[in-house]
């Protein structure tokens, strides 16, 4: 019993120890926990106030910048203010400078009206005393003004006419003699060099026919052979009586000479149809495309040129045309060697001479059927491939289109002239041979003191006889150069034409 009773004190003197703890203990953490509130709450106004602290010296900082703008800003308009007090002063200067320039410019003008006004007078004054002169000098010369004039002025043309003449005549002799020497000394070696053929080849327009059956073959039923092959080669088939011979007509060389390879190989095979005609008509543009490429290739290689493609084409197509009879590829190819060769002789670029020499008629190319001329086609397809402003200018040059602009394309003028003036190179029609002599002696024989006038050498001379009672020898002198100058100007002639002046003075006695 005493140890239950024991127990249950000691029981409950250790709940209560415990309990006594658990207050204890309870109130030490509501201690701690309000110290740390009560930090925690210092610690917050600590930051609210170092947060205050800053937001007030960044907007110190701001609020500072913020002024110091104001300030530079107000500068700059102060600055700005003051230039333009500057500048309405210097326009207030102006101004009135502007103000008296316009006031003496006033004054100068009246002046002037007085001083025209003066001067007007006096004018008027003079032409009634010169009237007076005028007619006192009339009266004692018994000559009108007019006639004075006149008669003055030709006394003063045939004195300065004549001392023209002779000193025109005596330079004319001097250049004449250096120039031919120079000038003889040059050609003489170029055409040493030169071995050029002189033949000419002329454009193909017939073709042979076995007998008349195979024309009535290439006829056909009801004209339906001929008309098919003209309308593929664009060629003109003319069928005559002519016997075992058919005409070929076409402007175009090349397609001509299509329509010649064509025709000859449908009689040889003797089997006409639209069909077996365009296989003939595409063989033979084969053909002569070929021959094109290989003729153009050949003079390439031989002046060791090249050249853009399509100015190639255009050189193979010279192989079929022709002026007046000479082969113009053969010619260009002529021309070219002999402006290499005059070339090399004055020490210019012999291959810039040979390529402006070879391109020079390029255009004939394509000139038939074409509003334009060779020139003009010639130099629009050398600027599309960018050739040489030379080779262009000779272009434009060798027909006096265009000055030149160097000394080769004048080389490449005379390199023509010889190519195209030898004897037999070139045929000429005989109506164009009279119309030409016709108009050199109609020339010649407009000039006063002209008596007769003969054309030589086909027209490449011609020879004046002059009246000796109305010119001397100066005279005779300065109307060979104005025949010649004539001549130039009026008239399109390949190589060139001298003018012989000739006037005799004969005098008769008789002895009795």
């Amino acid at each position: 019993m005493d140890n239950m009773l024991v127990s249950l004190l000691a029981f409950i003197l250790g709940a209560g120890v415990a309990a006594g703890l658990l207050i204890t203990l309870q109130k030490q953490r509501q201690r701690a926990g309000e110290e740390i509130l009560s930090m925690a709450r210092q610690e917050a106004e600590t930051l609210r106030k170092q947060a205050l602290i800053n937001a007030r010296e960044e907007w110190l900082q701001k609020e500072n910048r913020r002024k110091a703008d104001l300030k530079q800003k107000e500068k700059k308009l102060q600055q700005k203010e003051q230039q333009l007090k500057s500048h309405e002063a210097e326009i207030r200067g102006s101004q009135k400078a502007v103000q008296d320039l316009e006031m003496e410019l006033t004054l100068k003008a009246k002046m002037l009206d007085h001083k025209e006004e003066e001067q007007k007078s006096l004018k008027d004054e003079l032409k009634e005393r010169l009237g007076e002169v005028q007619q006192r000098l009339e009266s004692i010369s018994g000559l009108t003004m007019e006639e004075a004039r006149h008669h003055v002025l030709d006394q003063a043309q045939q004195k300065y006419e004549r001392e023209a003449a002779e000193l025109a005549a005596e330079i004319r002799t001097q250049a004449r003699e250096n120039a031919t020497r120079e000038a003889r000394e040059t050609l003489i070696t170029t055409i040493e060099k030169m071995a050029a053929d002189s033949t000419s080849e002329a454009t193909i327009k017939e073709v042979e026919i076995p007998n008349n059956r195979i024309k009535g073959m290439v006829i056909g039923r009801e004209g339906r052979n001929i008309k098919s092959f003209e309308a593929i080669t664009g060629t003109k088939i003319i069928v005559d009586e002519t016997p075992d011979t058919i005409v070929i007509s076409c402007f175009d060389p090349v397609r001509r000479e299509i329509a010649r390879q064509a025709l000859d190989t449908l009689i040889k095979t003797r089997n006409f149809s639209p069909r077996t005609i365009q296989d003939a008509v595409t063989k033979a543009t084969r053909t002569v495309e070929n021959q094109m490429n290989e003729a153009a290739g050949k003079v390439l290689k031989d002046l060791h040129l090249n050249v853009h493609p399509d100015l190639k084409r255009m050189l193979g197509r010279l192989r079929f045309r022709t002026s007046y009879g000479q082969n113009v590829l053969d010619h260009s190819k002529e021309v070219a060697r002999i402006a290499g060769s005059l070339a090399a002789e004055l020490g210019l670029d012999v291959m810039l001479a040979k390529r402006a020499g070879l391109l020079h008629d390029v255009g004939k190319a394509d000139s038939n059927g074409s509003d334009k001329s060779h020139v003009a086609i010639g130099v629009e397809v050398c600027k599309r491939v960018r050739e040489h402003p030379i080779v262009i200018n000779s272009v434009m040059a060798h027909h006096n289109e265009a000055p030149p602009i160097d000394p080769i394309s004048e080389l490449v003028t005379a390199a023509d002239i010889i190519s195209s003036s030898r004897p037999g190179v070139r045929r000429d029609s005989v109506d164009s041979y009279t119309k030409r002599v016709e108009m050199l002696e109609g020339i010649a024989g407009g000039f006063p003191g002209v008596h007769r006038v003969y054309a030589l050498y086909a027209g490449r001379e011609i020879r004046v006889v002059a009246e000796s009672s109305r010119l001397d020898d100066v005279m005779s002198e300065k109307l060979s150069s104005d025949i010649a100058e004539k001549i130039s100007q009026d008239m399109q002639f390949p190589g060139q034409i001298k003018v012989v002046v000739i006037r005799e003075s004969r005098a008769m006695a008789t002895a009795v």
